[in-house]
């Protein structure tokens, strides 16, 4: 047992005690653990304090790295406010002369531009500008010159950006263009700079070529040159338009309609997206090397559409066409196609990515095939050779569809609205509306946006409902007001299509058709009800027919009479199929 000193035996603190050894203390083994628990709680003691010493240092270092930062950045602002950047060199010019033709060049290698063009309400054009530097750089805002001049003669605007060779910083060129009236053509060319058109409209040609920089369009153009009374004549008027847009480093918006009619769309960026909201053109190509090509809604007059990314995705909507090729070394393919009237060419190429290709009233032979995935070719007219291959509705047909994709998966609806024997002969689509003419009925597809994959059919017999209130509208002289439009009823529905102006002829021609088509059956109608009152007036009185060496009463041989000439005034004046009406038209 340990033994403790009395309390009345404490030494008192002035006398010297000595110490007690661990060997000779009377209780050593708890003089021991005493011993460690301080120097263990000794050493946390002095961890601690080193962590608050490091964490301390370390506010300090910051709060010294901010207050330095900010010194920084108040003497910069003092200096920028006692040495602002330079004055923008603006000016203006006005031209009151009338022109056709606008061409605009920039050129030189330091510093941007950017060209926007407005619709103006003035009777002149104007063109401002304002060349903007940053401090240290004015030899270059002042080396830099935007000239305008008209060429009367020639009907056309100059405009001239120079920019100079090089530049010690910032260097932006805003050059501002309003026009009063609408063009015959546009051009651009430039190293460095963008197109922001908000500007009238282009009836001939648009061209725009740039090294560095963005295209985008916010108005509705119509290329499709100078409408004409006939048919031929037109042909060639619109034959000239076009619209082409090339960018090296910058993208591609049509973020409006655009009409080129019988010309052709031909856009290219090595670097950057190719968005388009709706075009119509006789041919389209879009190519994106690096990024996406995205067209919401393509109208083709049975032309070619040329679709390619190496690395992005393509998607869209395209109808009317009679050839559509796509490539995409990265990405996938996601588009509805309505092929033209006949045969149709589709090709379908990705490298590396999916296919999903939902396809309408196509017919002729298909294949899809894939590497690495899996293939899956639907609809009730498809007809399949093997997995892979087949044909779609008629076997004798030529048109083709080929979808490939090496890693990917293949899927392909293929999706038919008509009926076997039935034959479309009119076509109107839009992104959101498709209406087509059959021999046999009118069949409208609606959808609810152009991009989506759901679609609303209806469809009216012509036997069911006759065509009446045939009537059309031309268009008018406003921006807005570009249609014609084909208005009908059938049975108590009224129906209104929107055409372009521009495809007036063929509208009438649409129209002619199915104007007949009513005058037919009001006359069919007419003649039925005559020759059921006439039948109805027949009684005859002992009629004995002999069928088979088989006589019959009265009754039954009126009975089978009637039978008889239901069928042929049935034939006779409610035809299923206008077939005739269509081909004698040439349509």
């Amino acid at each position: 047992m340990c033994q403790t000193t009395p309390r009345h035996s404490v030494p008192h603190l002035n006398e010297k005690t000595p110490l007690l050894t661990p060997a000779t203390s009377p209780c050593p083994y708890r003089k021991n653990k005493e011993d460690e628990i301080d120097a263990t709680e000794a050493d946390g003691t002095k961890r601690k304090v080193r962590w608050g010493n490091a964490w301390l240092v370390c506010f300090y270092v910051l709060v010294a790295v901010a207050g330095y930062v900010g010194l920084l950045h108040m003497g910069m602002l003092c200096a920028r406010a006692r040495y602002p950047d330079p004055q923008p060199i603006s000016g203006a010019f006005q031209f009151a002369s009338t022109f056709s033709r606008v061409r605009v060049f920039s050129v030189g290698a330091a510093g941007d531009a950017k060209l926007t063009v407005s619709l103006g309400t003035s009777e002149h054009a104007h063109v401002a500008f304002a060349i903007q530097a940053e401090k240290g750089n004015e030899a270059a805002q002042k080396e830099t010159k935007v000239i305008a001049s008209l060429n009367q003669g020639a009907s056309e605007l100059n405009i001239q950006i120079l920019l100079p060779p090089s530049s010690n910083g910032m260097l932006h060129a805003e050059v501002r263009v309003t026009l009063p009236q609408s063009l015959e053509e546009f051009l651009m060319h430039g190293n460095h700079a963008s197109l922001h058109w908000e500007g009238p409209n282009v009836q001939s040609n648009f061209t725009v070529s740039l090294n560095t920089g963005s295209v985008k369009i916010f108005t509705p153009l119509d290329v499709a040159g100078p409408s004409s009374s006939s048919s031929s004549a037109r042909s060639a008027a619109i034959s000239k338009g076009s619209f082409a847009a090339t960018t090296a480093t910058g993208s591609i918006s049509l973020l409006e309609t655009l009409n080129v009619g019988a010309g052709d769309v031909d856009l290219l960026t090595y670097s950057g997206s190719i968005d388009v909201v709706h075009v119509r053109a006789l041919n389209l190509k879009a190519h994106a090397k690096i990024g996406k090509v995205s067209v919401q809604d393509a109208l083709i007059d049975h032309g070619n559409v040329d679709l390619e990314s190496n690395n992005g995705n393509i998607a869209g909507v395209f109808s009317g066409y009679s050839s559509f090729i796509l490539r995409a070394n990265t990405g996938s393919a996601a588009v509805s196609l309505y092929p033209g009237i006949g045969d149709t060419q589709n090709f379908l190429t990705c490298y590396t990515g999916a296919i999903d290709a939902t396809v309408y009233e196509f017919k002729g032979r298909y294949s899809a095939s894939t590497q690495m995935g899996s293939v899956q070719v639907s609809g009730n007219e498809v007809h399949k050779i093997n997995g892979t291959a087949g044909w779609v509705a008629d076997s004798d047909s030529k048109g083709v569809f080929d979808a490939e994709t090496r890693i990917g998966n293949v899927k392909d609806p293929i999706i038919s609205y008509l009926l076997p024997h039935e034959t479309a002969y009119i076509m109107f689509k839009s992104g959101k509306e498709t209406h087509l003419f059959t021999d046999l009925a009118y069949v409208s597809i609606k959808g609810v946006t152009a991009g989506t994959s759901r679609r609303y059919l209806d469809r009216i017999e012509y036997t069911e409902a006759p065509i009446s209130d045939v009537c059309f509208e031309t268009a008018g002289y406003g921006i807005t007001d570009r249609d014609v439009e084909l208005k009908f009823t059938m049975g108590a529905k009224r129906i209104s299509i929107d055409i372009w102006k521009n495809e007036i002829q063929t509208a009438l021609g649409y129209y002619r058709a199915i104007l007949i088509i009513s005058h037919e059956q009001a006359k069919n109608r007419e003649l039925m009800a005559l020759s059921v009152d006439a039948l109805s007036r027949l009684m005859p009185a002992n009629v004995v027919v002999v069928e088979a060496d088989k006589e019959l009463s009265v009754g039954e041989a009126v009975a089978l009479q009637a039978v008889k000439a239901a069928s042929f005034l049935h034939r006779q004046y409610s035809p299923q199929s206008y077939k005739h009406v269509f081909e004698n038209l040439g349509l």
